[in-house]
């Protein structure tokens, strides 16, 4: 699995939204690369990073003694990537997640760890 994320200045947010970024399982596989080939154009106002899960790692997760679902990694990689972000010196005020689970108690816990943030969770 692959996990992302992708920040612009908050004043950028219209034009980022202009490019088409979606959940990339809503797109085929050509219109994932024509819209990462914008972002790529957009480069000096346009940032994002990415964590790839292999296979192995989700099988160990899941099998391992104390449960660790699926969702509670996504989550926590999502976490990491906002985290990475924060860290890299992007100065985020506002994060926008598709969501996996329930929105609410998802929202709530990205608030909990980042509540300096505006978090919005959404299908």
């Amino acid at each position: 699995m692959v996990y992302a994320i992708c920040y612009c200045p908050v004043d950028k947010l219209e034009q980022l939204e202009a490019l088409g970024v979606a959940d990339s399982k809503t797109l085929s596989e050509a219109e994932r690369e024509r819209r990462f080939g914008l972002l790529e154009a957009a480069g000096d106002w346009v940032g994002w990073a990415l964590q790839v899960l292999p296979p192995d790692h989700i099988s160990a997760c899941m099998q391992q003694r104390a449960k660790y679902n699926l969702n509670e990694l996504s989550h926590d990689t999502a976490t990491e990537l906002i985290q990475f972000a924060l860290d890299s010196g992007v100065q985020v005020a506002q994060v926008l997640v598709d969501t996996v689970g329930p929105a609410e108690k998802y929202e709530a816990k990205l608030r909990q760890r980042f509540p300096g943030l505006a978090v919005t969770v959404r299908p």
